[in-house]
């Protein structure tokens, strides 16, 4: 246990790569072991590196999953683009196919 180093907070967060709260929060977890001596708070390189690793993902699954095939089969958008080609929802009327409103037949531009 002679070889064993000791690190300071803000070395261990250094050497994990986050703050020295988020170690404080996993302490107080219990998630990380700590040597504490009255005031005196170390990190075990050992504790680190087994928090590490136990949190570890295997390379495969650290990818995002794919995109479900079934998107790809959807048919186009409607030919409705624009927002005034579509109906009216607060217009309560019954609508017929010869109340449609469609700037392409009225020759009508917005």
């Amino acid at each position: 246990m002679s070889n064993m180093r000791l690190l300071t907070l803000p070395e261990a967060a250094a050497w994990v790569g986050c703050s020295t709260r988020t170690l404080r929060r996993r302490i107080r977890a219990g998630e990380l072991g700590v040597f504490r001596d009255r005031g005196l708070l170390r990190i075990p390189e050992r504790a680190l590196t087994d928090y590490l690793s136990a949190r570890t993902l295997p390379s495969h699954t650290n990818r995002r999953p794919a995109a479900p095939t079934a998107l790809g089969n959807l048919p186009p958008p409607a030919a409705a683009h624009r927002l005034w080609d579509f109906p009216d929802p607060l217009d309560l009327r019954p609508v017929s196919s010869n109340d449609r409103h469609d700037p392409a037949q009225q020759g009508g531009t917005r």
